[in-house]
């Protein structure tokens, strides 16, 4: 499957919501000490880079063939009313 990059809130493949807990890079915030949590924030090793495999267990095991939207609502850590959307779409074959 694909590395798909994603962002820093609500991601969804296909309309798919991705759970954070799946996301390669992000630290889910209800289980990181909250002390560490104000000194390091949600990605502190990973330049914010944050990826979605799709596989087994996966809320996405894998991507259909042919056009896959992807939106991405990302947004400045802990201040959600920067937000903003993008949206694209790749071709699986």
């Amino acid at each position: 499957g694909a590395l798909l990059p994603t962002g820093n809130a609500v991601d969804t493949i296909d309309g798919v919501a991705v759970p954070e807990e799946q996301l390669e890079g992000a630290r889910d915030p209800a289980t990181v000490d909250p002390e560490d949590l104000a000194e390091n924030g949600l990605r502190p090793n990973n330049k914010n880079r944050v990826y979605f495999q799709p596989g087994p267990g996966k809320v996405i095991e894998e991507l259909d063939t042919g056009l896959v939207s992807i939106e991405l609502r990302y947004f400045k850590e802990g201040q959600p009313d920067t937000a903003r959307t993008v949206s694209w779409q790749i071709r699986v074959d």
